[in-house]
């Protein structure tokens, strides 16, 4: 679903997740691409895994209730 997001709004995913408010700019798009892809758990110690899978986890719950909605 991230994946489809981002091609509609014609995004690489690395972009879009930095215009995102609980992300921003404070991560590069290489950060935050390599903590989304990497074959492991995320690691809660590390700041960039925290903040990404948190986002990832709001945008989750925004979306299932924006299915709800319609």
């Amino acid at each position: 679903m991230l994946e489809q997001y981002s091609e509609d709004l014609g995004e690489d995913i690395g972009e879009m997740l930095q215009t995102w408010r609980c992300i921003g700019k404070d991560y590069s798009k290489t950060e935050l691409v390599r903590s989304l892809y990497k074959d492991r758990t995320p690691d809660w110690n590390n700041d960039t895994d925290r903040t990404l899978w948190n986002g990832l986890a709001w945008f989750a719950a925004e979306e299932v209730s924006r299915w709800f909605c319609e």
